[in-house]
């Protein structure tokens, strides 16, 4: 599942049927929380979007696991800084069972 669109594209119910068919864990790359390092990568979803898509599949009961980037921000402190925070904001609001970092 490389995208948050898939998830938009299943029902929950959908979601619970690939749950019953054995899928166990979703590995989300959530990258970043931040707005403008979202758009400068390109990842075609926006902070909202991977939030609502994060939601639907723990309703559905598939384990969440979340994988984002540090260092993307790059060198520039106060990128640096919004970037951590943004992204410690969607982690608390997607609240996957585990972020690998």
């Amino acid at each position: 599942m490389e995208t948050p669109n898939l998830f938009f594209r299943k029902s929950v119910e959908e979601l619970k049927e690939l749950k019953e068919r054995k899928l166990g864990i979703v590995y989300f790359g959530v990258e970043t929380g931040d707005e403008e390092l979202l758009k400068k990568i390109q990842k075609g979803a926006t902070y909202e979007q991977m939030v609502q898509a994060g939601r639907r599949v723990k309703e559905a009961g598939i384990t969440l696991s979340a994988t984002v980037l540090l260092g993307l921000a790059g060198v520039d402190p106060e990128k640096a800084r919004q970037h951590a925070q943004e992204t410690a904001r969607i982690l608390s609001d997607i609240d996957p069972i585990s972020p690998a970092l």
